[in-house]
């Protein structure tokens, strides 16, 4: 399902920012039941057929993922890296309060609650546009 860049947060956002970096989708094979076979968001290191899954159950489309809109230690090394501008809004322009984050070079400004989902919505939006498209079972968290 297609979301805004600007709404994104929690899982969907999470997925975005992997697509940003380029993660590609990944075969999950069968479980030892011969179930649960699908497709993954998973970094470029892992190769279809190289990984081992656990045995039984389901991997959803969060197994890869990190928490980077939601932990500094994973987000904020990107924020770093990726030379993100921060800045708080003002009370006065924005009563919610919130972020601006963007790039001194690029289009990509966005705002959010918390610096990481500022932060991160700028990079995909740098990134990936307006719009993404993330799996349906991640549009709650949108």
């Amino acid at each position: 399902m297609k979301i805004k860049t600007s709404e994104l947060e929690g899982s969907a956002l999470d997925w975005a920012v992997a697509k940003a970096l380029g993660w590609r989708v990944t075969h999950v094979p069968a479980d030892a039941n011969g179930e649960n076979a699908g497709e993954v968001l998973a970094p470029p290191t892992v190769k279809d057929g190289e990984w081992v899954f656990p045995p039984k159950g389901r991997i959803g489309p969060r197994y890869f993922l990190k928490n980077w809109s939601s932990d500094w230690g994973q987000g904020g090394p990107m924020i770093a890296s990726r030379r993100v501008m921060l800045e708080p809004l003002t009370r006065m322009d924005h009563p919610e309060g919130g972020w601006h984050a963007g790039f001194k070079d690029r289009i990509g400004v966005m705002h959010g609650p918390s610096p990481l989902i500022a932060a991160m919505r700028a990079i995909v939006a740098a990134e990936l546009g307006d719009e993404v498209d993330v799996p349906d079972e991640l549009e709650k968290d949108a």
